[in-house]
């Protein structure tokens, strides 16, 4: 017999089988880290810094605004899990983000760090819980410094 498997079967073990193991208790809840609160996650991020404002011309044209406005930016962020409720954080920024009008345009690189703690808001109301999603909240402070270079073609 000569059975073909179909997107919609795939789709339908894809989304199903997790669920599946996950309400069968295979969810890794006896790892090291869910015994061992005090753990420590670092956090990689990246993706396009654009500026909107009053230089840029490209606001409602996004494919433009890419192309022509916009520059690299990352992040990272590290937090150190004191319980399984409160975190703190600390976070390291880099963007770099161009605009232009007329015969003005200019460059900015910006760079920010900060320190702030975390509140696992789903953990306060239901410690023991391994829920799918998270819902946390962030409060601290920081600093950012800027260069901006300005290019003019009347100069």
């Amino acid at each position: 017999m000569n059975r073909k498997i179909t997107y919609p079967t795939i789709l339908l073990l894809g989304i199903g089988l997790p669920f599946f193991i996950h309400s069968q208790g295979w969810d890794c809840s006896n790892s090291l880290i869910e015994k061992d609160r005090h753990h420590l996650t670092l956090n990689l991020n990246g993706g396009i810094a654009s500026h909107f404002g009053d230089l840029s011309i490209y606001d409602f044209y996004p494919d433009s605004k890419v192309m022509t406005e916009s520059g690299p930016g990352f992040g990272i962020i590290g937090t150190w899990y004191i319980t399984n409720i409160f975190g703190i954080s600390g976070q390291l920024l880099n963007a770099n983000i161009k605009a232009g009008m007329d015969n003005i345009s200019f460059r900015t690189r910006i760079l920010e760090y900060n320190i702030h703690g975390r509140i696992n808001f789903i953990n306060i109301f239901h410690p023991n819980s391994h829920p799918r999603f998270g819902f946390e909240g962030y409060a601290g402070i920081g600093q950012f410094f800027f260069t901006v270079i300005k290019y003019s073609e009347n100069a």
